[in-house]
């Protein structure tokens, strides 16, 4: 893994792993 800086540039994974959560999460509550 490359070495991650916080502070010096934005999280580029956030956005997707956001829409991994999200997808996650409308397919529990589509199961329920």
């Amino acid at each position: 893994c490359p070495p991650v800086y916080p502070s010096a540039r934005p999280p580029v994974h956030l956005p997707s792993l956001l829409f991994i959560h999200l997808s996650a999460l409308l397919s529990i509550h589509l199961s329920g």
